[in-house]
């Protein structure tokens, strides 16, 4: 897809997640975070760069905020699960022969193939259930 025009709002948003990789940021967490960029822009603008294959965009259940990640067009980042804390919210990436294989026969047997930039898995992660946190929050 041919990429847009380079703004100074669209560099501003992928310097900030060039900033910080790995991390899934949703728009309103990038609204906070940049000055003078105004929400509809950011809005406009991440569609644009997901479009552009610069930006992953992961969808969470339930009505959540979709949140988003710096892939620099690499397609490696579309191949992997997900798994979220529900007590503190983060998001794992999961690099998993497992899952690889369950996806495999779930292909094999059923002809259903996941798709990963869907597939999120909830729990508890081990910081939390270190730290005694094992309850579930509602809001996921």
């Amino acid at each position: 897809m041919k990429e847009s025009y380079k703004t100074k709002q669209r560099e501003e948003i992928l310097a900030f997640f060039r900033q910080h990789p790995g991390q899934h940021l949703t728009a309103g967490q990038l609204c906070a975070a940049l000055d003078g960029v105004s929400k509809a822009t950011v809005y406009r603008l991440l569609d644009r760069l997901v479009q552009e294959g610069a930006l992953r965009r992961y969808t969470l259940r339930g009505g959540q905020a979709a949140c988003y990640q710096y892939s620099g067009g690499h397609s490696h980042c579309q191949e992997h699960y997900h798994i979220k804390c529900t007590q503190c919210g983060r998001l794992f990436h999961v690099q998993s022969p497992a899952m690889n294989r369950v996806a495999g026969e779930l292909k094999e047997q059923q002809g259903f193939t996941l798709d990963s930039s869907m597939t999120v898995l909830y729990g508890i992660c081990r910081e939390c259930a270190e730290k005694g946190d094992t309850t579930t929050k509602s809001d996921g």
